[in-house]
């Protein structure tokens, strides 16, 4: 499978991940989760009251896939 076409989330792994969450599947600091956010390096999106940003896991797989970064989604969990 070519992942940063046809991205499948993992059974068990949420469809939306909070910044912290990226954070630990990427094991960077949130200071560069909020860079990446702020450049529109990493889409995401605020959660229904204004208090999340949000990120869909398979934008999360294309972005460590396009970047050749290690991605562990158990941290996740």
């Amino acid at each position: 499978m070519n992942r940063a076409t046809d991205v499948e989330v993992p059974p068990g792994v949420p469809a939306l991940l909070r910044a912290g969450q990226v954070m630990g599947a990427l094991n960077v600091e949130y200071a560069t989760v909020k860079r990446w956010f702020a450049k529109g390096k990493l889409p995401a999106q605020q959660d229904a009251k204004g208090e999340w940003r949000l990120v869909k896991t398979v934008d999360l797989i294309r972005f460590a896939d396009e970047r050749d970064l290690d991605l562990d989604l158990s941290k996740t969990l």
